[in-house]
């Protein structure tokens, strides 16, 4: 089969993978440059977490995730992850359950109490009456170094056309073709990966576009090796939903809250976003200050009004397109499982399950008409 991917970006790379693993002849299309720079997964780093509190299924993903990224990794000339571990601080109750969650999906995980989550991670100044939950499965990605390494093995991929400049102005799914200003492009599956431009190609799809800043951060060098050890912290647990990925791998340390994100168009000046992040960090690492700040980022991303997954949908009634129209700002993580997803949505002719959307329960063995033994 001939599938057409348009969109560079991680998730499409993987998807172009998945494909030709599986024998299909792939065109990828990208409006950039490739490695696609532009993208919104090219970034120094990214987190792989496996703990989400409270979501048994999102938690049971992210670990699939976590083993598809190592995996990945082993199959690259350049190392492309580094597993940290991540530390979540949590009020105790939270910690405990997300504990027993770690533990039901068979994880491992420490519980750290208030004091011992302070005495072994000084370089954070926790809020206090908080716990940790140091989960060891988990680690960072280094985005940019992936979106390369992958654009190079496609590159030598058998059946691989790798298309850079190619700006797509249309789609007809129910024709399987796109348009570009340089003419018509077919084949028997479609994917759109096209990130931001998604709904520019699809204006009806329900989203919401939006921006976060990120700080990018040199420590002291007295302090460098201590940061470069600290696993990543998706939680801090303040007010702001702060959180940060270590420097790891002669990266950056990186800095930012829930509260320095904003809908695209409601947000006129950035600085008082930036000082406002400078203001909170320096409340939450001793010692910081304006001057470790080595510089700034604006990323996109978009979401689904009412879900917080990313949203894979259907484009024709034959199930050879698809598109997907939202991936919120941490589907990095999830991309080895959505890439499997989509190809063999496009590929198979069996329906594919829904990949966020968790399990329906299953009934008591009393109230179960299935035959014995099945």
């Amino acid at each position: 089969m001939r599938v057409l991917i348009v969109g560079a970006g991680i998730l499409g790379l993987l998807t172009a993978r998945a494909c030709a693993l599986r024998g299909a002849a792939v065109t990828l299309l990208e409006q950039g440059p490739l490695p696609a720079t532009g993208a919104t997964s090219w970034d120094q780093h990214r987190i792989v977490r496996t703990l989400h509190p409270g979501q048994p299924h999102l938690t049971a993903l992210a670990a699939r995730a976590e083993r598809h990224w190592r995996d990945l990794a082993r199959g690259f000339s350049a190392p492309v992850y580094q597993r940290t571990g991540s530390l979540t601080a949590l009020p105790p109750s939270a910690a405990q359950a997300s504990g027993d969650l770690l533990t039901s999906q068979g994880l491992r995980h420490a519980h750290l109490p208030a004091a011992e989550l302070h005495r072994r991670y000084p370089l954070i100044r926790w809020p206090d009456g908080l716990d940790g939950v140091h989960d060891p499965q988990a680690g960072v990605l280094l985005a940019d170094q992936i979106l390369l390494e992958l654009t190079r093995e496609l590159a030598r991929t058998p059946g691989v056309t790798l298309l850079p400049g190619q700006t797509v102005t249309h789609v007809d799914a129910d024709a399987l073709h796109v348009i570009t200003p340089g003419g018509r492009h077919s084949g028997d599956a479609l994917v759109l990966t096209a990130g931001l431009g998604t709904r520019r190609l699809l204006p009806a799809e329900p989203s919401e576009e939006r921006r976060q800043l990120l700080l990018y951060v040199t420590p002291p060098v007295a302090h460098r090796a201590a940061w470069a050890t600290l696993p990543a912290v998706p939680a801090i647990g303040d007010a702001d939903g702060s959180w940060l990925i270590p420097p790891v791998a002669h990266t950056a340390l990186k800095l930012t809250s829930h509260a320095a994100s904003w809908v695209e168009g409601t947000r006129p000046d950035v600085q008082p976003a930036y000082d406002r992040l400078v203001t909170q960090f320096a409340e939450l690492i001793p010692g910081f200050t304006q001057a470790w700040v080595s510089g700034r980022r604006t990323c996109a991303y978009r979401i689904h009004p009412d879900r917080g997954t990313p949203v894979i949908r259907p484009l024709d009634a034959a199930g050879r397109a698809c598109a997907v129209t939202a991936c919120g700002g941490g589907a990095f993580k999830f991309a080895p499982l959505m890439a499997d997803h989509l190809a063999r949505r496009v590929l198979d002719a069996a329906p594919v399950p829904a990949l966020f959307d968790p399990p329906p329960p299953t009934l008591p063995l009393e109230d179960s008409h299935a035959a014995p033994g099945h």
